[in-house]
């Protein structure tokens, strides 16, 4: 069951006491493309907040979204230049008629990890270690096996690569010799995250859409989107099968199917954006709308309202 007020009063009431009370929180931040820029203003929302989570796990854009907004705004800067400067530069969306699809899209992966790795807008890795070290949170991030299977990978562990797996939607990453992808097959893995953590007491989750498009979000939309994705995916039959149990198990309106005992709440996009929009006024637009309309969602919850 959504039970966001009572996960925003948790993490409120736990402004300024030591990490080590009775709760343990976990931060789910979605994938979706160019909505990660709603997350990113979701999420630095939380953190001018001052709230604290003890783990946290990014999906897709998610992942690259959460790094960007654990380091210092310094960083995050960099990080929303990346959507904003460069996207239209590496993402290309074709007519309806060229395959038959609502909008065929490739994106270059190759020219998007390499702005992460170095140059202006790389992500710090040593600044990350960091903070996450002095505020004691662990850091995870969701991706796909060769069979179509989620897994989570703890940044400690495998680095930045791990963050480029996540993303991968029209490539591969090889992580100690296993290949994996995009994250965001799975468009909220909750249950799985669940038994993976099992200390969990309160899950908050940055959803970028409306909380009226969520019931919208069905199995044959998000086969659809699916299928524009991995045009230029090759997958075997088998994966895609396993996506498309993915997509039918996964999704913001099966939340309350799962009977995991926690507290589970969901913080909804306060701004539409499309998962493909490109107009570099329109994705800074959406950053500072998701950022002030989040900032005013939390205020009103921790004043009772």
């Amino acid at each position: 069951m959504e039970d966001t007020k009572a996960v925003i009063k948790a993490l409120h009431e736990r402004e300024g006491e030591k990490q080590g009370d009775a709760f343990v929180f976990l931060l789910f931040i979605m994938g979706g493309i160019m909505r990660g820029i709603i997350g990113a203003g979701q999420m630095f929302a939380l953190v001018t907040k001052g709230y604290r989570f003890d783990i946290v796990v990014g999906n897709s854009i998610g992942a690259i979204v959460a790094a960007y907004c654990l380091c210092s705004t310094a960083t995050l800067v960099k990080g929303l230049n990346l959507f904003i400067r460069e996207s239209s530069k590496h993402i290309f969306v074709w007519k309806p008629w060229r395959f038959g699809l609502k909008r065929p899209v490739i994106i270059d992966m190759d020219a998007i990890f390499n702005l992460i790795r170095r140059g202006e807008y790389s992500l710090d890795m040593g600044e990350l270690f960091q903070n996450l070290n002095e505020s004691g949170t662990r850091f995870y991030v969701g991706v796909t096996d060769e069979d179509g299977n989620y897994v989570l990978l703890d940044l400690r562990e495998l680095g930045l690569e791990a963050i480029l797996a996540s993303m991968a939607l029209f490539a591969k990453v090889e992580i100690l010799g296993k290949l994996y992808g995009d994250g965001g097959r799975y468009q909220v893995p909750i249950k799985q995250i669940l038994e993976h953590f099992k200390e969990v007491t309160h899950v908050l989750i940055l959803a970028n859409v409306l909380e009226e498009e969520k019931d919208k979000m069905t199995l044959g939309q998000l086969w659809n989107e699916a299928k524009e994705l991995i045009v230029w995916w090759k997958s075997s039959r088998a994966t895609r099968k396993a996506i498309k149990e993915a997509l039918r198990k996964n999704t913001l309106n099966k939340l309350n199917d799962i009977n995991s005992g926690r507290t589970i709440g969901v913080l909804y996009a306060p701004v539409k954006l499309d998962s493909l929009e490109l107009d570099p006024r329109v994705l800074k637009k959406a950053f500072i709308d998701a950022f002030r309309g989040t900032l005013d969602i939390l205020q009103k919850i921790e004043a009772g309202r």
